[in-house]
């Protein structure tokens, strides 16, 4: 469930100095996650950026708007994850608003959770998603074994490609490349 354009502005003008940046980020993940405006462009964007701007410097003072707009721009293409919530939360929430269709090769209910789950979660971004094993197993209410085990048979389907490796403080990163008809990994649950 989304909310408003209004709503986001309102979540996310600074409070005090020093939070200038770190608002326009803000700005960008609301706008891009909980206003479910990730498929627009920047140029869309702009009124929206123009109104922030205009209330953020009644609250902190004058700011030049080239440097909100260039920071907002950067900040678009960088956000990453939802201003409020966990992102699989998010993920698991439009599974239930708006359950996707899934390949006839997935028999598994693990298998057919996770799947849906990483449709929606890449859906956050452009295709691109962050997971690791551990949260998404607690997330979805299985071992983190039997998460990596489905994964794995992902990978190995072409549905999803690692674009990252893990490093002790960061998640995989994964690509979403979507159902491949006609491949089925040997051995798939």
């Amino acid at each position: 469930m989304f909310i408003s354009v209004r709503e986001v502005i309102g979540m996310t003008l600074p409070t005090r100095l020093g939070k200038w940046d770190k608002s326009i980020l803000d700005l960008a993940r609301g706008l891009k996650f909980e206003a479910g405006m990730a498929g627009q462009s920047v140029d869309v964007l702009r009124p929206i950026v123009e109104e922030w701007h205009m209330k953020a410097i009644r609250i902190l003072g004058d700011r030049r708007w080239a440097y909100t707009w260039y920071s907002f721009v950067y900040s678009w293409r960088h956000a990453r994850v939802p201003l409020t919530g966990d992102p699989i939360l998010v993920a698991m929430q439009n599974v239930v608003d708006d359950p996707p269709s899934i390949p006839a090769w997935i028999k598994d209910k693990n298998l057919r959770l996770i799947y849906v789950t990483l449709l929606r979660l890449s859906e956050q971004d452009g295709g691109r998603f962050f997971v690791s094993c551990r949260k998404l197993g607690e997330m979805l209410g299985m071992s983190h074994e039997t998460a990596r085990s489905r994964l794995k048979v992902l990978l190995a389907a072409g549905v999803i490609e690692k674009a990252k490796a893990h490093t002790p403080s960061r998640a995989t990163r994964y690509l979403w490349r979507g159902d491949t008809p006609g491949r089925t990994p040997d051995g798939a649950v």
